[in-house]
């Protein structure tokens, strides 16, 4: 797995300093992660929900039931395609007992609903505005493009990447470097920039 898919998926975090993580808040506030990204919604529950409006309690239960329900919707299918399979007939004449039913149920109720927790709590974030932001040789954004908040926080915690001309700068999957911020004056037209003469290399190589 790529640094890309990593931090896609919900990889970065501190990790004994390997890396630097932090989210970035709608009203532009910077929170240093000491953990993980996904480990950080949960220590700062009380924050998100009066400072932001996210109830994660309310959350996790509805994603739970939702889980659950398409569990019980998967498991339902598979029984279909069996008892059709089985008694050589169309799914759609195969009859399902409520006895089954119930058993199926209780199958979704106590089957795994955690698996992609840490990516879903990352994405709730990001859809509430938020920005995730990894550093290590490079910085990279993950979130909404708001660029004034991204060179806000580049000024306030890395602000000699205009001085570094090779240092990249990642916002989602679009890339440039600290030589195009210095050059073009903003990190939106640095980003046009660097995108128009990636497109030009790949046209002509």
């Amino acid at each position: 797995m790529n640094w890309l898919q990593k931090i896609c998926q919900g990889y970065y975090g501190q990790m004994k300093g390997y890396w630097h993580a932090f989210w970035i808040a709608p009203d532009g506030k910077v929170f240093d992660v000491q953990d993980t990204h996904q480990t950080w919604p949960g220590d700062n529950a009380e924050l998100l929900d009066e400072e932001y409006n996210i109830d994660l309690q309310s959350w996790e239960i509805d994603r739970m039931m939702e889980s659950e329900q398409e569990e019980y919707d998967s498991m339902l299918q598979q029984l279909i395609r069996e008892k059709a399979f089985d008694l050589d007939i169309p799914e759609d004449q195969v009859e399902i007992t409520e006895e089954e039913k119930e058993q199926l149920q209780t199958y979704a109720a106590e089957a795994d609903h955690y698996g992609n927790y840490g990516v879903d709590i990352v994405d709730l974030l990001i859809r509430n505005g938020w920005i995730r932001v990894a550093e290590k040789t490079h910085i990279h954004f993950e979130g909404p493009e708001d660029f004034k908040r991204i060179e806000t926080f580049l000024l306030d915690k890395y602000p000699h990447v205009w001085s570094h001309e090779n240092r990249e700068i990642i916002v989602n999957n679009r890339v440039t470097s600290g030589r195009d911020l210095r050059d073009m004056g903003s990190l939106k037209k640095a980003l046009e920039h660097s995108n128009m003469v990636n497109n030009y290399y790949m046209m002509n190589r």
